[in-house]
């Protein structure tokens, strides 16, 4: 269940590989595994099992994209092992999905569903994921962030809507004044009093063209 093995563009991890090992060991290969929970101490079981997302998801969607098979144990003992893309052996309903960009809510049962789609996200009660293949992409060379604070809750949504079509934005992250409150508590946090809203920004500027930040300066503005 600690098997890790990183390879070029993929990596084999045991259900047991906490997240944070899985990264280091792709950050020596100059790669980096793309969902990013907040937990980093979580096992990459724990994370198959729940799809998780975290920040990065606005560019690089949450667990299921990234998985490319999984071996799982079921409760009658049989071990098997699937591939990205092997269809369902048993009849079933499809269940609609809904039109959001991000969903880890209930079973993944598309027209054509796949064991791979359907196993992650199923929380366990389906089978247990003993180790599973994922996919690993190149560390950008760049990386422009940033936190952009607001008076309330209504410029704030306005500027995520004009924000969205940003090339190569990775995260887009809302937080609200009750969040904003918690922070203050901590006196180092630099929390602008005015602040009720803020977004957390993070682009991928390799291969952009002009000054990212004079670009970001240009939206801040309007």
């Amino acid at each position: 269940l600690r098997r890790l093995e990183i390879a070029r563009g993929r990596a084999i991890a045991g259900a047991g590989v906490l997240l944070k090992d899985l990264q280091a060991a792709a950050a020596r290969t100059g790669q980096f595994y793309a969902p990013d929970p907040t937990e980093w101490t979580a096992s990459l079981g724990g994370n198959i099992a729940t799809n998780a997302s975290g920040a990065r998801s606005f560019l690089y969607g949450s667990t299921r994209r990234h998985l490319l098979s999984l071996t799982a144990v079921f409760a009658d003992g049989a071990v098997r092992t699937f591939r990205r893309g092997e269809p369902l052996g048993f009849p079933y309903q499809p269940v609609r999905q809904p039109a959001t960009t991000k969903n880890t809510a209930g079973y993944c049962l598309p027209e054509n569903a796949t064991w791979v789609d359907l196993l992650c996200g199923s929380e366990g009660t389906l089978a247990f994921i003993a180790e599973a293949e994922v996919s690993l992409l190149p560390q950008p060379e760049a990386l422009l962030s940033g936190v952009v604070f607001f008076p309330g809750l209504d410029p704030a949504l306005a500027a995520v809507d004009q924000w969205r079509p940003v090339p190569q934005l990775r995260m887009l992250e809302f937080m609200d004044e009750a969040s904003l409150a918690i922070l203050r508590q901590d006196a180092a946090a630099p929390v602008p009093e005015p602040a009720r809203a803020c977004l957390m920004v993070e682009q991928q500027v390799d291969g952009l063209e002009g000054d990212p930040v004079d670009a970001w300066l240009d939206r801040l503005a309007a």
